[in-house]
């Protein structure tokens, strides 16, 4: 603004002089002079992505590996930040601390050891789960591996998430000492563990809004839980996931001091979702997930087992395609109580799986195209 200030000062300077001489010499030669407007020089155009001011921040990516009797997965952390949101990157969102998220989607093995346990041990599930999108539901694992879990409810994933924590809990004595996170009561005593049939209500400490808990009593806020064990991530937190990016390659766009996937682009890649080559090294999606010609868009579609295609620069798998992933809030400008889903799917066309897209979901719905995968605060590691 000041160097703007100085240009326009010294162009009026040149101005006023320019007049006078030229007034000077009109008077001298006995004629009537008129003077052209001088053009004022343009602003110059904002870079679109400014170059960082200071350097780049490390980030570690660790890792944290799990075994529930034979079954392993493995949690990557994700770095805080303050990154672009939408599909033009026009929204900004802020994740104040590092967390783990899962590297994959919860296969079907994993959702089904876990639900056998938690069944006998006083939970209830709305629905069953499938294997994938071809899978019986509530039916024991096939020999293919991997497939994520589907024909679940949001409910159930919440749920599911509490029975983790208390499976691994008593697989492990008192290491590492999970404690749950979602409750139906305002003092953390009686933990979430029923999923049932009905319709949005919205109560606190409801199976659609449970409390989360926290150093004070009453939370139902994620962005305050204090406790250590397995649950959904925000919206926030997938969304910063999917989109760091730690150097400036490809589409990237620069924000809060570091470079993050723009909006439109498959997680994972370094070219717009127009690019199906790239597209497809990343994700499983309408031009690819053919189960009767695999690699193509012709015949039925369907899930494939997680890990298959590139991971993200943090590691993660899956994060565009394969099947759409519940996160635990709903969104502000959403129409009733509607919950969010992101990534995309097996059946989503390219143009709809870029990092910024989200779905609405019913929280008592399933599909064979939703599943989800879990996260946990990183603070307590």
């Amino acid at each position: 603004m000041i160097n703007k200030c100085i240009s326009m000062i010294k162009t009026d300077r040149f101005s006023f002089f320019l007049i006078i001489m030229i007034l000077i010499a009109s008077a001298c030669a006995g004629q009537k002079n008129i003077a052209k407007p001088i053009k004022k020089p343009s602003s110059p155009s904002r870079p679109a992505a400014q170059e960082p001011k200071k350097p780049l921040p490390v980030h570690d990516i660790r890792a944290l590996s799990y075994t529930v009797e034979g079954i392993s997965f493995s949690m990557k952390l994700a770095p805080g930040g303050t990154f672009p949101t939408g599909t033009d990157d026009a929204g900004r969102m802020t994740v104040k601390n590092p967390f783990w998220l899962a590297e994959s989607e919860v296969t079907y093995e994993l959702w089904y050891k876990v639900a056998v346990w938690a069944r006998k041990n006083g939970y209830v599930f709305n629905d069953q789960g499938r294997e994938g999108n071809m899978g019986i539901d509530g039916a024991a694992p096939s020999g293919t591996k991997g497939m994520p879990v589907t024909m679940m409810t949001w409910r159930d994933a919440v749920v599911w998430c509490n029975a983790l924590t208390e499976y691994y809990n008593s697989l492990n004595g008192s290491e590492p000492d999970l404690d749950f996170v979602y409750y139906t009561d305002a003092a953390y005593t009686s933990p979430l563990k029923k999923s049932v049939k009905g319709a949005v209500n919205m109560k606190a400490g409801g199976q659609d809004n449970p409390y989360i808990k926290a150093a004070a009593r009453g939370n139902m806020s994620m962005d305050k839980c204090t406790a250590k064990g397995f649950r959904l991530p925000t919206i926030a937190e997938w969304e910063c996931a999917a989109r760091w990016r730690g150097t400036p390659t490809g589409e990237t766009i620069f924000s809060g001091n570091q470079y993050w996937t723009k909006g439109n682009t498959f997680s994972g890649s370094d070219r717009p979702s127009s690019d199906l080559k790239a597209s497809d090294a990343v994700a499983w999606y309408t031009m690819n997930s053919s189960i009767s010609n695999p690699g193509t868009d012709t015949g039925k579609r369907g899930t494939h087992a997680v890990k298959r295609k590139k991971p993200n620069t943090l590691g993660l798998y899956d994060m565009s395609g394969n099947v759409y992933e519940y996160c635990f809030d709903w969104h502000p400008k959403a129409v009733g109580n509607l919950r969010i889903g992101r990534g995309g799917a097996y059946n989503v066309e390219a143009a709809y799986m870029g990092c910024g897209f989200i779905f609405l979901m019913n929280p008592w719905a399933s599909s064979e195209d939703y599943g989800f995968r879990i996260a946990r605060s990183e603070i307590f590691q």
